[in-house]
C-alpha cells in the first residue's frame, strides 16, 4: 500500500446551502441548539433541507439552526 503525504491531499472545500423560506442560502455553521457555543455570524433560520455542492440531501430528521459565517 502506498501512502501519500498529507500535502498532496488538501482539505476539500464544499459549497453548502440551506433552504429557508423557499430560498437557498449559503451557510457556514449549523447546530441543533440555537445557543451554540461556536462563533456565530448572521442568523439565517431553521431548516431540515440542505445541499452540498448542488446535491440535495434527503430531509434531515432534526431541524437545525443555521448561520452565515462572521467575516
Amino acid at each position: 500500500m502506498y501512502e501519500y503525504p498529507l500535502s498532496e491531499h488538501p482539505p476539500k472545500i464544499s459549497h453548502t446551502e440551506v433552504k429557508i423560506n423557499g430560498e437557498w442560502k449559503t451557510y457556514g455553521l449549523m447546530s441543533k441548539n440555537f445557543n451554540t457555543p461556536y462563533q456565530q455570524g448572521k442568523y439565517l433560520g431553521v431548516s431540515k433541507e440542505i445541499r452540498i455542492d448542488d446535491n440535495v440531501l434527503s430531509p434531515l430528521n432534526i431541524a437545525y439552526h443555521f448561520w452565515k459565517k462572521a467575516k
